[in-house]
């Protein structure tokens, strides 16, 4: 499951965006990029997320794009992809 928007206001509500119940997969990628292509956040740990800033400094508000590449039990590979509005 992963949600459609994030608000990272600080509230310790949806204030990450981040893979929930990776039980069985091992997760090789989670890339997010802006509206340009630019990658603005990277992890290949499942325990973390992106927190809603660039280099440091709060993201706009905005609608980013992301992918997410698992192995599954064995040695399938399944690649997924999706947008998250960001909402300050």
């Amino acid at each position: 499951f992963l949600p459609n928007a994030f608000s990272p206001n600080g509230d310790g509500l949806n204030d990450v965006f981040k893979l929930e119940n990776i039980r069985f997969e091992r997760l090789i990628s989670f890339r997010v990029f802006n509206r340009h292509g630019k990658e603005v956040f990277f992890t290949s740990n499942p325990d973390k997320g992106w927190d809603g800033t660039i280099e440091g400094k709060p993201a706009p508000q905005d609608v980013y794009f992301y992918t997410i590449q698992l192995v599954m039990p064995g040695t399938e590979v399944r690649n997924y992809k999706g947008d998250i509005s960001l909402v300050r």
